[in-house]
């Protein structure tokens, strides 16, 4: 079933409402500030404005948002993003409450499988704490996916378009923690290759994480590999 915001959050407001979970003026002005925020190209939804203002409890809320057998015990919050492969939403685990990004590849050409392959082995080998951290993945059926930690501090590419410059020794504690990921990896023999702004990510505290392993290259031939069907 296609993401439809606006469908989504009617229906949502509509369960919270029967079980007078949320008062109906919150709901309401709730409602109100996620059209404007949508109207502004932000991505946002009432599931995820109810999180943030810790009007609800996680575990309450997945237990409310619809069920999609395609994405396991994961309930989806928000659409953040939409490309040419897929999408990616913010979730909930149904059984922790936790908050995850999880990727979804809606059209995976047998060419693409490899890449998308890849990042999950990748990401499953590197604990490193400017290493985006995966959670789980499916690489096989009709619904592959990557869940991972959900970073909401934006992209440096972001922070440059929109001209927030970085002083020199902020400059200085990035390069040297994007520096202390990268030996990391090639300590464990893999290669990042797609280095640029958009794919260092920051949390919610603003520290980074490199992310988007995809096109990672293992310096030992046959060493990424995963067993059964995910993580």
């Amino acid at each position: 079933m296609k993401w439809e915001p606006a469908r989504e959050d009617t229906e949502l407001a509509r369960r919270l409402g029967a079980g007078e979970r949320v008062a109906a003026l919150t709901l309401q002005a709730c409602l109100l500030e996620v059209g404007e925020r949508r109207s502004l190209g932000m991505p946002a939804s009432l599931a995820s404005l109810l999180l943030d203002r810790e009007l609800i409890s996680p575990l309450e809320l997945a237990e409310l948002l619809p069920a999609r057998e395609e994405f396991g015990p994961y309930r989806l919050v928000r659409l953040v993003a939409e490309g040419g492969m897929g999408q990616v939403y913010e979730v909930l685990d149904v059984g922790s409450g936790a908050r995850y990004a999880l990727k979804a590849i809606t059209e995976l050409s047998p060419e693409e499988l490899p890449r998308f392959t890849r990042e999950a082995e990748v990401n499953a080998r590197l604990e490193h704490p400017h290493v985006v951290r995966i959670h789980a993945a499916r690489l096989k059926g009709s619904q592959p996916y990557l869940v991972q930690e959900l970073l909401g501090g934006g992209d440096l590419e972001q922070r440059v378009r929109e001209g927030q410059p970085l002083e020199p020794n902020a400059v200085r504690e990035l390069a040297l923690k994007l520096v202390s990921a990268l030996r990391y990896a090639h300590g464990h023999d893999v290669v990042h290759r797609d280095l640029k702004p958009s794919n260092v990510v920051f949390d919610d505290r603003g520290e980074p994480r490199l992310v988007d392993w995809g096109i990672a290259r293992s310096l030992r031939a046959n060493t990424l590999k995963l067993t059964a069907g995910g993580i």
